[in-house]
């Protein structure tokens, strides 16, 4: 078991000693391939550039905004982490147990609805 882990680890540790070197690697290719870039966009004017800018800022403030509505901002995804919650604990409510689990459940599920509902106002 230990060996298993050991084994395991091993590609992960080699990657980040490593990491320093392809870091280095990958920031320069960046660099050159933003420089580039760069002199091929001197060749327009600078309205031009800026009304691009513009152009391009508001289209992917869309698209963010269409990606939320379709699959589900981070509040569509608390109600529903809550409602599956809220399911799996009244699916698994104890009924002939003692109170005090049962309020214990009751609790556990209070709790992620109090912080939801908090988190709403």
């Amino acid at each position: 078991m230990v060996l298993y882990t050991v084994v395991d680890a091993a590609p992960v540790v080699r990657d980040l000693c490593r990491f320093n070197v392809y870091f280095y690697q990958i920031r320069q290719l960046e660099s050159a391939h933003d420089l580039s870039e760069a002199q091929a966009l001197e060749q327009f004017a600078l309205p031009a550039l800026v009304l691009t800018d513009k152009w391009l800022g508001l289209r992917i403030e869309r698209m963010k905004l269409r990606l939320g509505t379709h699959l589900g901002g981070s509040d569509k995804a608390a109600f529903l982490a809550v409602m599956v919650g809220a399911w799996t604990i009244w699916h698994n409510f104890p009924r002939s147990r003692s109170a005090f689990e049962q309020y214990l459940y009751m609790l556990g599920g209070a709790f992620p609805g109090g912080v939801e509902l908090l988190a709403w106002s």
